[in-house]
């Protein structure tokens, strides 16, 4: 009897210590790049990043999602249609490709101009023009295109950001300090997918979601 009341105790502390261990804590939910949920007309988001040395960064990210085959003979086609942005559209692109270097032919103010795109990263697709491209828009500003192998590229343009560092309060708030401002005591929850700032006025707030590049 004694056997089974320890072999008790062992399993039912066992149950504790794992479950209290897989318990994240909100420093630890908090970590990662988070985006809120709604976009723009411009299809615009606003980001949030939380990294270890109790570093964050803000900023704005441009978010847009086509639909695109590439023909293989130097004809990409890009299709876009969402309710949610500005505008709709089909094109039809001349591009080249030479090694790591993606060569997109357009037409400026009526003259032909060459746009250059510089593979980041490459995919392991049946296409060559798969995987990740980058060019500098803006100084500091690198623009980023992911052509998937499932026909969607994914054309982001992140904003300048700016970089600041936190810490979570005792009572469980947030204070964020940047170079100009400082975010005093800001009431928020977290899990895993969500992340919510609550205002100080009742039904004020700011929803993210996890971003997803």
């Amino acid at each position: 009897m004694k056997i089974n009341i320890v072999l008790l105790n062992l399993v039912f502390f066992s149950v504790l210590i794992i479950s209290s261990c897989s318990k994240e804590t909100p420093e630890e939910l908090l970590m990662g790049k988070w985006e809120t949920t709604d976009r723009t007309k411009e299809s615009i988001v606003s980001t949030i990043e939380f990294s270890e040395g109790n570093k964050v960064v803000v900023g704005n990210e441009l978010k847009m999602d086509y639909n695109y085959k590439y023909q293989g003979n130097g004809v990409l086609i890009m299709s876009h249609s969402d309710s949610t942005v500005i505008y709709s559209f089909l094109d039809t692109i001349q591009v080249t490709l030479r090694n790591d270097t993606l060569i997109q032919k357009k037409i400026f103010h009526g003259q032909p101009e060459n746009v250059i795109w510089v593979r980041k990263e490459k995919a392991k697709g049946k296409n060559d023009i798969e995987g990740t491209w980058q060019r500098e828009v803006m100084p500091e500003i690198v623009a980023h295109i992911t052509f998937t192998d499932y026909g969607i590229a994914k054309y982001r343009i992140p904003s300048k950001q700016k970089e600041g560092t936190y810490m979570i309060n005792k009572d469980e708030t947030l204070t964020m300090v940047f170079p100009s401002t400082t975010y005093h005591e800001q009431a928020f929850t977290v899990t895993k997918d969500t992340l919510t700032f609550w205002g100080r006025k009742p039904g004020q707030f700011g929803s993210y979601i996890r971003a997803v590049e």
